[in-house]
């Protein structure tokens, strides 16, 4: 198969003299060459790596079936995000047992433990979009406009490919994994959509690596690492990390109160009212207001408000972040959980410090589109207890995630229990918080 040629660049800059690469496909066993793609391309300055991927069969968390279609462009991912999502959110109370979870504080795994669910989940995602034909997933790939090629410690890029707003970071973050660890040749489709990959190998679209899925394990596609850790850069992140770690505050001597500060999405709210745009825009809305609600109802337990500049620069404005009217109507009738249309919910805006200074710290679901949140990534080192928000999206991490080990799962009707219970087993808050 003849690809015709291509130009090529960076995402940082100019590329060198065009060069002839031949790719190989070989069959998932490695044991033959089952055909080669050619083209001319441009030599990039840069030295870039990719994720490696294996076939090899393993014992995994999730069916072992084909993926389908679930995303929030067709109605069972749509179906999905309101059973995962408004569904369970509204019904999720603390456990039963939950004096007998916080008894014994959690053993911390180590890296093996940690990695292995990961990498079982993206070997049965593989196997779940049922790649085609080696050659032909190549083909597939190449004419993705997202598509990465690495070659000899070089990456390869569509033109263009760097006016993404994700990719440029996707980018570095690759290069700096090739600095530190040293990484293979492959060629792959990057995704960067906040709803996650959709499409299925059957429909003609290459296996994509998103970094998230938004309706849950069932969307097609495989996970990588998020860009918004460092914003790619993990040299970056690696120092962040260090500056936490000096501004350290020992956990007995924080706040009691769940904290989190965040904004209100307030495009186009009143339209949200339909099946499609209240799944794709509006969950984000619908988590946030109901954790303010919590706040006004436990101000003892939880601590969370919205951030806004929309009075920035008007002195004469008196409400800073009021609750907008309601979304999904007709759909979820507690959208807005009480809290008058109009009502002021702002908060002081504060930095990463002060965030450190609480033992119990939230994550609720992206503004935009109910979705990841990059606030997130700032958590984990934090040591804090991440109270992580009902909500379907995943990771690529999440597969080694378990309540009550290294997170805990809330909502607004169990956040006040849940908080209070912690407040009365601190070793093991504390563990819980070391283990994330």
């Amino acid at each position: 198969v003849e690809v015709s040629s291509y130009t090529l660049a960076s995402a940082s800059g100019p590329c060198g003299a065009s060069v002839r690469v031949r790719l190989a496909a070989r069959d998932p066993t490695g044991r033959a060459s089952v055909g080669a793609l050619t083209g001319q391309v441009k030599m990039c300055r840069f030295a870039w790596p990719v994720l490696t991927l294996s076939f090899s069969v393993v014992a995994v968390l999730h069916p072992d079936q084909p993926c389908g279609c679930a995303s929030l462009h067709n109605a069972r991912g749509r179906n999905l995000m309101f059973e995962r999502g408004f569904d369970a959110a509204r019904a999720h109370r603390a456990p039963d047992d939950l004096e007998e979870r916080l008894a014994t504080p959690p053993r911390r795994r180590d890296r093996d433990e940690l990695t292995k669910p990961v990498l079982a989940e993206l070997r049965r995602s593989i196997r779940a979009h049922r790649v085609a034909a080696p050659l032909l997933e190549l083909q597939r790939a190449l004419e993705h406009e997202g598509w990465v090629l690495v070659y000899e410690g070089r990456i390869y890029v569509k033109e263009g490919f760097g006016e993404h707003s994700k990719h440029p970071a996707h980018l570095f973050m690759v290069k700096e994994a090739v600095d530190l660890v040293g990484l293979p040749n492959a060629l792959y489709a990057f995704g960067a959509s906040t709803m996650g990959p959709h499409g299925c190998g059957e429909l003609q679209n290459p296996l994509i690596f998103g970094i998230n899925k938004q309706v849950g394990y069932e969307q097609c596609g495989a996970l990588m690492p998020n860009t918004y850790f460092g914003g790619g850069n993990m040299s970056s992140w690696a120092s962040e990390s260090t500056r936490a770690a000096v501004d350290w505050v020992p956990f007995q001597n924080r706040s009691a109160t769940a904290f989190y500060r965040g904004t209100l999405n307030k495009h186009s709210m009143p339209g949200w009212n339909d099946h499609k745009s209240c799944t794709e825009f509006a969950y984000g809305n619908y988590a946030r207001i109901h954790a303010f609600a919590a706040a006004r109802r436990a101000p003892d337990r939880v601590d969370a408000a919205c951030t806004s500049d929309d009075c920035k620069h008007d002195v004469t404005c008196t409400v800073r972040c009021p609750v907008p009217p309601p979304s999904c109507v007709g759909l979820v009738e507690d959208f807005n959980s009480g809290l008058r249309v109009g009502e002021d919910v702002a908060g002081e805006t504060v930095g990463l410090d002060t965030f450190r200074r609480h033992k119990y710290l939230l994550n609720l679901p992206g503004g935009k589109s109910g979705s990841y949140s990059k606030n997130i990534n700032h958590l984990w080192r934090t040591e804090a207890v991440v109270l992580q928000w009902v909500a379907p999206f995943v990771e690529w991490y999440f597969p080694a995630m378990r309540d009550f080990e290294n997170h805990v799962v809330v909502a607004q009707h169990s956040i006040e229990t849940i908080v209070a219970a912690l407040e009365q087993h601190p070793e093991t808050a504390e563990a819980i918080g070391r283990a994330g």
